[in-house]
């Protein structure tokens, strides 16, 4: 069986070993242990996958459980063929939150 060590970038920190399964929930990265404990990361997103090396990267930022979200409730919302007013919300939200972040990044890059 092939157990994963997870490592954030870009520093290749690790967060987590022995995964052996991962998923998606309420915009969160859930992934489960040998064991079957469970270890959220929220705003996370795998990047690579590397079975040769049984490393699992991944990257963190703030719109990426927003993101996932609003991904998620938009196909929701064409599956069933009804519109819902809280992706106005939520989509409102994450140009918002992108803004600052861009915002905090010209910030550091003028110093």
């Amino acid at each position: 069986m092939c157990e994963f060590k997870v490592l954030l970038t870009p520093n290749r920190v690790e967060v987590a070993r022995d995964i052996v399964n991962a998923y998606y929930e309420d915009g969160n990265l859930i992934l489960i242990d040998i064991l079957g404990a469970k270890t959220p990361l929220d705003n996370t997103i795998i990047e690579t996958i590397n079975v040769d090396k049984e490393e699992l990267i991944v990257i963190k930022n703030p719109l990426i459980g927003p993101i996932l979200n609003f991904i998620k409730r938009y196909t929701e919302c064409m599956h069933d063929k009804k519109y819902d007013r809280d992706l106005d919300l939520l989509w409102n939200y994450i140009k918002k939150r992108g803004d600052e972040l861009l915002n905090d990044l010209r910030k550091v890059c003028q110093e």
